[in-house]
């Protein structure tokens, strides 16, 4: 049962058409699992001609290229992005030289609640603020699902009613599935930490970043080649709203907090101020260089003058995708520097933040195979990936394949997960670092986006922690000769007002004493026509 497709072909006709609907490692939740598209045998061996009655007299022939593609979720980002715009864009492109945006697309959808009402899911894809409306970058037609082709109810998508004789159709180019090699959703790029120059790292990085450009274009930089205002340190917690939440999440806010702050004090502390027209901070920005333990050091100063708002300072937030528009979602994420998340569908958001950013991911401790996925997207998006993993790592060791299933979907489902805070407030401070890497002056080279691992940030926080310590106690130094300068000026200044008062006092007595000298002098017959009565004293 269902339609028959007849494709053309240059190496001959196969025996039976391969269906690749099935093909996803999400099949087993897919609504319908063919193994072909059945169809007539004499159709099969047929010539391809679009003249014959097969193809209607060329009336039944569809000349643009179509894509039936198998997508398990098409309301999650990460699903809709990885297993459907990224390949189907990288196909395109590589298929006809450049994009192009008339393909025909039809959805095999596998989540339960998603499939039965797919269609009226595609007619919010160009008027909602949601993910979806992605689609609408990648092609101008209506998306329609396979079970409209299927059932050959194409009038939306092909601009034409097609009654029960039109229900064989020949297709010039169709596509049935998607090849995903090249991209991060390939079976190699998810078991293993992504190499950026190596041959697959330079393949995937390339196709992520030319997506994310065609689907969620970044702002244009000003060009006037001077210094701009960098942003100022902004840590954004995604928070999950069902599983994997964040156990201890006030603890992490805290430290989060605690983090911006020293961020903030210490850059303005590294630059000369000055007080501005413009109730701004006037810097003068020092050029910095990374010593050998990771910490800066000032090698010059650019005269290049940039104004700090007076509420330029660090900040710490915390989001539900779910609950904002797209939209929304993409500025807050493109406002922050660092991305902090629990592992899956939130820390792929890591894609849409600036390059150069950073992104803490979370792990828990059974779903260590995991990990390489998400921070593979956030390095081939340009940023940096930090993984935050428990200390202990559990081992599967001889388990079985069902039973490591049945162990990572507990994972999963967890409720709660706690997030180690001794390992967290390094790796915090790090991800600042490499994210504010190029904040102060240009960068010819920035830092190459790479993953992070615990040694490198262990060895980082072994020196950084007594500059900290060093900083802390210079800061209370400071602290302490700002308040005896503050203590001294306040007495200057009551010993300058004392000595005010006693001048304001000497200049009265001064004055009494003159009145009282030229009223000595007068006649008496003056003090007797004002009615006064002279006295010698």
């Amino acid at each position: 049962g269902g339609l028959g497709f007849h494709v053309h072909s240059r190496e001959g006709l196969p025996s039976g058409l391969p269906n690749e609907l099935a093909s996803s490692r999400y099949s087993p939740w897919f609504r319908t699992l063919r193994s072909s598209h059945s169809s007539q045998i004499d159709v099969l061996l047929e010539k391809y001609d679009e003249a014959s009655p097969t193809c209607g007299a060329g009336k039944h022939v569809i000349a643009s290229p179509a894509f039936i593609v198998p997508v398990y979720d098409i309301l999650n980002v990460h699903h809709l992005i990885t297993e459907l715009i990224l390949p189907l864009f990288r196909t395109i492109v590589t298929t006809y030289g450049a994009f192009r945006n008339d393909t025909l697309i039809f959805l095999e959808v596998g989540h339960e609640e998603q499939a039965p009402s797919l269609q009226q899911l595609l007619k919010l894809m160009a008027s909602a603020d949601l993910p979806l409306q992605m689609l609408a970058q990648i092609t101008k037609r209506p998306v329609g699902s396979a079970a409209s082709l299927e059932q050959g109810s194409l009038g939306t998508a092909f601009g034409r009613t097609m009654d029960a004789s039109q229900k064989r159709l020949c297709f010039r180019d169709l596509h049935l599935g998607l090849n995903l090699e090249g991209t991060l959703s390939a079976f190699a790029l998810r078991t293993k930490l992504l190499d950026p120059a190596s041959p697959d790292g330079l393949e995937a990085t390339r196709w992520q970043q030319l997506v994310r450009d065609h689907i969620a274009p970044l702002p244009v930089a000003p060009q006037d080649g001077g210094m701009s205002v960098p942003l100022p340190v902004g840590i954004l917690f995604v928070k999950r709203l069902q599983t994997r939440k964040f156990k201890n999440f006030n603890e992490l806010k805290g430290i989060a907090r605690d983090v911006a702050k020293y961020t903030t004090t210490k850059v303005l502390a590294s630059t000369t101020t000055t007080s501005t027209a413009l109730e701004g901070t006037h810097a003068s920005e020092s050029r910095r260089t990374e010593s050998d333990d990771g910490e800066e050091a000032a090698t010059g100063v650019n005269t290049t003058a940039v104004i700090f708002p007076t509420d330029w300072k660090g900040w710490v937030n915390e989001v539900v995708m779910e609950r904002l528009p797209f939209s929304q979602q993409i500025d807050q994420l493109r406002k922050s520097t660092v991305l902090v998340a629990m592992l899956g569908q939130g820390a792929f958001n890591a894609a849409f933040m600036r390059p150069g950013s950073s992104l803490v991911l979370a792990v828990p401790e059974k779903l260590n195979d995991d990990k390489f996925m998400f921070a593979n997207i956030a390095v081939a998006s340009g940023l940096h990936a930090f993984l935050l993993e428990s200390g202990s790592q559990f081992e599967y060791g001889d388990s079985s394949d069902n039973e490591k299933a049945m162990l990572m979907k507990e994972a999963r489902n967890a409720k709660d997960v706690w997030v180690d805070p001794v390992r967290f407030k390094p790796t915090l401070h790090l991800s600042v670092n490499y994210a504010s890497a190029c904040d102060f002056q240009p960068c010819e080279s920035p830092p190459a986006a790479h993953a992070h691992l615990w040694p490198e940030v262990e060895e980082y926080w072994t020196s950084a922690e007594k500059q900290m310590a060093a900083d802390q106690k210079h800061a209370q130094v400071q602290k302490k000769a700002r308040t005896v300068q503050k203590r001294a000026e306040e007495e200057d200044a009551r010993k300058r007002d004392l000595e005010d008062q006693m001048d304001k006092a000497r200049a009265r007595v001064a004055e009494l004493e003159k009145a009282l000298e030229a009223m000595a002098t007068l006649p008496r017959t003056s003090f007797a026509q004002a009615g006064l009565q002279h006295v010698e004293l």
